[in-house]
């Protein structure tokens, strides 16, 4: 996450401070580097190599209470290892650090969804200073409705943000019918190689700080 006071923008800050993170990058060498711009972000991301890919939404609210499915349950922690590698093959992506980081923080908040025993889809969640962020979700779609659906009623009547790719049109049903509505607008953009995530399979992002 890149943040310029707002008394001190157009400077070149930002895009200073883009391209030292981008050189330290580069030297590692890091296969593909990836953004979620606001429109604000965008003309310096570009200048910088930056392409988009899809956009998202972040949608603010007050959760409400759903029925809860009986098909989405709590894992234990021998699950991790199957869920990392589905959410590998869904977003392209070794997450692994980032997922157990996640898991072994809030374990009471993580849920999956398996159908004959195969996972197909999970979801977890974090709280924030001022919202509860719901995600990553990441499921197939018959699974994605449910899941989206338990977390926010696992939220219920407390204010949260989801952040859903505008392209996955049964999230975006999803959250829509929940009473969130849009607080802005991002596009993911990527610089070298670009990821083969299935946008479809997202249902939910982490945030911006954590992709």
């Amino acid at each position: 996450m890149v943040l310029v006071d707002e008394n001190h923008r157009r400077r070149g800050i930002g895009t200073h401070l883009l391209r030292y993170a981008l050189d330290c990058l580069d030297s590692r060498p890091v296969p593909a580097i990836r953004r979620d711009a606001t429109q604000l972000g965008w003309p310096v991301y570009e200048k910088l190599g930056f392409v988009p890919e899809y956009e998202l939404a972040r949608y603010e609210g007050i959760a409400p209470s759903y029925p809860v499915p009986r098909t989405v349950a709590e894992p234990t922690a021998d699950a991790y290892p199957d869920i990392i590698e589905f959410d590998k093959v869904m977003t392209g992506t070794n997450r692994e650090k980032m997922l157990i980081r996640l898991f072994e923080e809030f374990p009471q908040v993580l849920r999956v969804l398996r159908r004959q025993g195969k996972i197909e889809g999970y979801a977890t969640m974090r709280p924030g200073a001022n919202a509860v962020q719901i995600g990553p979700c990441v499921a197939v779609a018959d699974a994605g409705p449910a899941l989206l659906r338990d977390a926010l009623h696992r939220c219920a009547a407390k204010h949260v943000f989801v952040d859903v790719p505008l392209q996955n049109t049964g999230a975006v049903k999803v959250a829509e019918s929940s009473g969130p509505e849009i607080q802005r607008r991002l596009t993911r953009m990527c610089r070298a190689e670009r990821v083969d995530d299935k946008v479809q399979a997202l249902w939910a992002g982490s945030g911006p700080e954590k992709g």
